[in-house]
């Protein structure tokens, strides 16, 4: 974390254009169901050529900013990631070569390929997810309740205890996941260390007839990796379902609740159509997707 609080104080302007763009491409999100409901309301509702013209005119200008922030966003946050990627194994290259043999040695050679190889591309994917991924979802779920209860208060519940629950799911997972998430350092450690030695020691293995016995025990690391992340994957598995669980249910319940406020002259048609949009952008601000290994 130091690390790259340092090299994001060296490269603020990279850093900030890709929040910036990021944000706009979000808002730009944001704002799509709103002139959605307006042009349900104000034009094809009351029959407006001129409104319908006027409200697709501002939705074409949105889109068009969204996607070039959008595209702008992607460009400069992999820019950032990538940049910190390279600084950060030059860092530890430098730091290696410092090092006495006995420290190398205390650390593994296994240990220290690890670290600049398959570390330090997890270190440039995070910073990248949390960028693209983690930063806009807040924004994009805080943003959707806040429009949704500014529409009608009362069908705000319905995503908050949605996502109440899907909070209450996921911590869940983490909880039951922390332990062999921990142990994946480990075990690619160890797995590296096995490669290597069979790869340095072949002609032993060989020459003593031991290649039984190597393969065995490489397959053995192997399979301990392979387990441990299958478990992991297992237990994130349950959330995918559980949000689209909950997706279906607030979404009927919307279009529920909303058909009798609108069968009353309660509510607008385009009200409840921009409610069911927001829930949509809730659910893709749901960290489902995530690669945790890399965590």
């Amino acid at each position: 974390m130091h690390l790259l609080q340092q090299f994001a104080a060296r490269n603020k302007t990279l850093l900030g254009l890709s929040v910036v763009f990021i944000a706009v491409n979000t808002f730009a999100m944001l704002a799509i169901p709103f002139f959605v409901a307006e042009l349900i309301n104000q034009g094809i509702l009351r029959k407006d050529g001129g409104a319908v013209n006027a409200v697709v005119g501002w939705m074409v200008l949105v889109l068009f900013i969204g996607t070039v922030a959008g595209i702008m966003g992607s460009y400069s946050s992999a820019r950032f990631a990538a940049a910190f990627a390279r600084d950060n194994r030059k860092r530890i290259i430098r730091t290696v070569e410092d090092i006495t043999v006995d420290q190398s040695d205390a650390f593994g050679i296994t240990s220290l390929v690890t670290r600049m190889t398959n570390d330090n591309q997890n270190a440039q994917q995070i910073v990248l997810t949390v960028l693209q991924m983690v930063l806009p979802s807040p924004i994009m779920a805080v943003f959707s309740i806040a429009l949704t209860l500014h529409i009608y208060p009362l069908l705000a519940i319905v995503p908050l205890m949605a996502i109440v629950v899907f909070g209450a799911a996921t911590m869940v997972v983490l909880t039951r996941s922390l332990p062999s998430i921990q142990r994946i350092q480990q075990k690619v450690d160890h797995m590296t260390l096995v490669l290597r030695e069979s790869f340095v020691g072949v002609r032993i293995i060989r020459a003593f007839d031991n290649s039984h016995r190597e393969e065995t025990r490489v397959n053995k690391a192997f399979k301990s990796y392979a387990d441990n992340n299958i478990r992991i994957n297992r237990n994130f598995a349950l959330l995918s379902p559980v949000a689209y669980c909950l997706m279906d249910i607030s979404m009927i319940v919307i279009i529920w609740v909303g058909s009798s406020l609108v069968a009353n002259s309660t509510l607008e048609i385009g009200s409840v159509t921009a409610i069911v949009e927001y829930l949509s952008l809730i659910h893709i601000s749901e960290p489902t997707r995530l690669d945790v290994r890399s965590y």
